[in-house]
């Protein structure tokens, strides 16, 4: 392999591995998800617009940010058309300590065939979810 095949294959991986999406982190403020993330696309209020979603995209990752208290509270990742790869998903689900007593995570297929990694806090998913009325 020539010494350019070699630099355009390791410029492959680091796109496709995204590491600002590897490394995104609950708890940080909007500012901090910006500079993670880039500029912000836009705000979608109107389901739930005490808890608006700060939406940005990094590469082909769509990532919907929810802030409570100030701080991402909860963190929405999405490939339209494709899954995420399994080492995205425990990357992302490692650095932001789901499973843990205050981390929780969902990982759900949609009809499309992608999928859905929703990571948050549970004291959000808490009041996210009586505010939405499904329980307390």
């Amino acid at each position: 392999m020539d010494k350019h095949r070699v630099v355009a294959s390791l410029i492959g991986l680091a796109v496709f591995t995204a590491p600002g999406l590897c490394s995104a982190r609950i708890g940080e403020t909007l500012r901090q998800c910006e500079i993670r993330y880039g500029v912000m696309l836009k705000v979608i209020s109107h389901s739930w617009p005490d808890y608006p979603e700060y939406c940005f995209k990094l590469g082909d990752v769509e990532i919907r940010v929810r802030l409570y208290k100030g701080v991402s509270a909860q963190e929405t990742f999405h490939i339209p058309g494709r899954m995420l790869t399994n080492h995205q998903v425990q990357e992302i689900l490692h650095k932001n300590g789901a499973g843990t007593e205050k981390i929780t995570s969902h990982h759900i297929t949609l009809p499309d065939h992608s999928d859905v990694l929703i990571v948050g806090t549970r004291e959000f998913e808490k009041i996210f979810r009586k505010d939405m009325g499904t329980g307390f």
